[in-house]
């Protein structure tokens, strides 16, 4: 699957560069308070559609693995996450049945 990253930084920039930090703290609230009970800390957690990172920075796990069409998705992972920038279903490297959680989010209109 081929993308114009170029339009694709604009985009995700128009869209979703505002609010950052308080973005960041309502998400590190909604990890711990809410998410984290469905995600043990031993798990391998895979965010789809991974954005600015905020869910898979914020939850605790063994393994955390972000991705996202958005080559920004690199720059926004946390140390421990390993990002790729590619569509979901093109993850070859992400062995079979490796996965112990999902996360994606809705955006309603």
């Amino acid at each position: 699957m081929s993308h114009d990253n170029q339009s694709l930084q604009v985009l995700y920039a128009n869209r979703f560069d505002h609010e950052g930090a308080q973005r960041t703290a309502l998400w590190r609230v909604l990890c711990s308070d809410f998410f984290q009970r469905w995600v043990p800390e031993d798990a391998t957690v895979l965010d789809i559609a991974a954005g600015h990172c905020e869910f898979i920075n914020n939850i605790r796990a063994a393994r955390k693995l972000a991705v996202d069409l958005n080559p920004d998705v690199v720059h926004r992972a946390a140390s421990d996450v390993r990002a790729f920038v590619t569509a979901s279903d093109e993850m070859t490297d992400v062995g079979d049945a490796s996965i112990d959680r999902v996360f994606i989010r809705r955006r309603c209109p």
